[in-house]
Order: C-alpha cells, then sequence, then structure tokens
C-alpha cells in the first residue's frame, strides 16, 4: 500500500521513524514480530534474546507480540528485568515505520510480510510457519535467502540462543546487514506485492511426483 511505499530507510527518514517509536537512533534495532495474534516460539525467543549476555551491546530489541500473547509476554519480559533496551507492544499501528526504522527483522514468513520487506527493503531471519498450506511459508523464505536476503531459521531451531549466535554473527560484519537489506529492495522492486503473489500462487500448484 501506500504507506509501504513510503517508508524511508534514509538516515533522515530512519532518524524519524526511530524517534516516533521511542527508539535509541544509535541502536542496533532488531523487530520481532509474533503476528496479529501472537507466535509463542517468536515470542518466548524474543525475550530469551533482550536477556541473553553474549547479545550485542547496542542490541535494543523492538516486541510485537500479538493481542493474544501480550499480557504473557509482558509479564515474562519484568520478571527478566528487561529495562531501556526492550520494548514490548501487543499490535503496530505503524508497521512501515517500524520496517523502515530497524536493522534486522524477526518474523514469520506470510505473502504480506515478505511483500513488505522486499518493498521497503529490510534484512530479516525468517522462521516459517510449520504445516503452512503447500509449505508456502518456507518457500517464500528460500526465496529471499537465495537472494542474500534474508536467513531462514526452522521454527523448533528459533530460541533466545540461536537468535543470539546469528545476531552476533551478522554484527560482527557491519556491512552484511545493509548488504541483506539491499539485497531484499532490489528483489522488491517496488512492485513485491504483485510479485510475491504470483510466487505464492506458482509454489502452490501441484508438482509432478509431489505428495
Amino acid at each position: 500500500g501506500a504507506e509501504v511505499l513510503a517508508a524511508d530507510r534514509a538516515p533522515d527518514g530512519r532518524a524519524r521513524a526511530r524517534t516516533a517509536l521511542g527508539v535509541p537512533l544509535e541502536a542496533l534495532l532488531v523487530a520481532v514480530v509474533g503476528g496479529s495474534l501472537g507466535a509463542r516460539r517468536l515470542n518466548d525467543a524474543a525475550v530469551a534474546l533482550a536477556t541473553a549476555p553474549g547479545a550485542p551491546p547496542a542490541m535494543f530489541v523492538y516486541h510485537v507480540t500479538g493481542r493474544r500473547d501480550h499480557e504473557r509476554v509482558v509479564a515474562a519480559a519484568d520478571a527478566a528485568g528487561l529495562g531501556e533496551r526492550y520494548c514490548a507492544v501487543a499490535y503496530e499501528a505503524q508497521m512501515p515505520s517500524l520496517l523502515a526504522a530497524c536493522d534486522l527483522l524477526v518474523s514469520r514468513a506470510g505473502a504480506s510480510t515478505v511483500a513488505e520487506v522486499t518493498a521497503i527493503g529490510v534484512a530479516s531471519v525468517l522462521v516459517p510457519l510449520p504445516n503452512a498450506p503447500a509449505d508456502h511459508q518456507r518457500r517464500n523464505a528460500e526465496v529471499l535467502a537465495a537472494a542474500g536476503a534474508a536467513l531462514v531459521l526452522d521454527d523448533v531451531a528459533c530460541t533466545g540462543g540461536e537468535l543470539t549466535r546469528l545476531l552476533s554473527e551478522l554484527a560482527a560484519t557491519p556491512s552484511r546487514l545493509e548488504e541483506m537489506a539491499a539485497a531484499a529492495a532490489g528483489l522488491g522492486r517496488r512492485d513485491a506485492a504483485e510479485r510475491i503473489a504470483a510466487l505464492v500462487d506458482e509454489v502452490g500448484r501441484p508438482r509432478a511426483g509431489r505428495r
């Protein structure tokens, strides 16, 4: 939509988005999005990531929990003593602004998410929903991974420890996240919604020999 196309990842645009979100300008901003209801696996991993001793010191976790899981996540975050480098919201009305602001997105790999990250140009760790129809979330994620725009993480492997390891590796090479974001933007070419819809339609068709 228009809000996605208007998202600005240039330095000034990212600074404005971070200010609006209440995120420090210099932070390594990781957005973890659990979906509208809340993906328990991603939500638990986000809290564990925010408390991990091995995480990059400049990291800020902006956690969109989903409504169903929000109270539980907030209680867990409070019990863990999360402070200034963590923020949990049940719902983010300005998702394009969050994507413009963040350095890395951790999310499921539904068609709308993939369309947004490619239209805006965002590096991502994608955690496909198990047993999605035609396994389309994995196929979406693999398209981005093949282009160098994303890392794919199995649902069962999505833990705070594994996210910490991946993020530490990415942060160790400052240009890596920028290269992934550029690859995502190159894949999107600003008509990502139509391209991803065509991709989902294609991978959803029965293949010869496939059961």
